[in-house]
């Protein structure tokens, strides 16, 4: 693998970009790494980062919190999820599954941020063009990287 260093005029869209292609050397099966903030004044998490191989229309997605609350209790109980088969979760007519499916992603692995002060910043994603791929192994090796971006992240907010 080689060196990961953030200089401070590297957009956060370029780190992301250089970071994915770190991961996707150990796991090609990563297809996208995504990052969501939340604005607590309007209840919006919107999607403003993305470092994926495929053009999905997830770029600036937007939704109401309060809306998925599959997201929520991710928030509220600061845990993450792991879906192990994207075609058999959620409703197959919303905008974002939609964009999903059609993008190939097969599973995804979400954790949630916050700010140092505990508030809720918002989502990490990473999703994968294979069934069931985020083990805890894997987790447990792509828990450097999310330290990284959630680290680089916060830093530039």
């Amino acid at each position: 693998m080689g060196t990961i260093k953030a200089t401070n005029s590297e957009s956060l869209q370029h780190f992301l970009v250089r970071l994915h292609n770190e991961i996707r050397s150990v796991f090609p099966e990563i297809s996208r790494i995504a990052l969501a903030s939340y604005d607590s004044e309007t209840d919006f998490i919107k999607t403003f980062l993305q470092s994926n191989d495929k053009d999905i229309s997830l770029k600036h997605y937007t939704k109401k919190l309060n809306e998925v609350p599959s997201l929520k209790r991710l928030a509220v109980e600061i845990c993450h999820r792991v879906i192990d088969d994207l075609t058999n979760n959620g409703n197959s007519n919303s905008v974002h599954v939609s964009a999903i499916f059609s993008s190939g992603f097969l599973s995804s692995y979400t954790i949630p941020y916050y700010y140092d002060d505990g508030l809720f910043a918002g989502f990490l994603f990473f999703n994968a063009s294979e069934r069931s791929f985020f083990k805890e192994a894997v987790i447990k090796k792509l828990s450097v990287f999310v330290e990284l971006i959630l680290t680089k992240t916060i830093n530039a907010v």
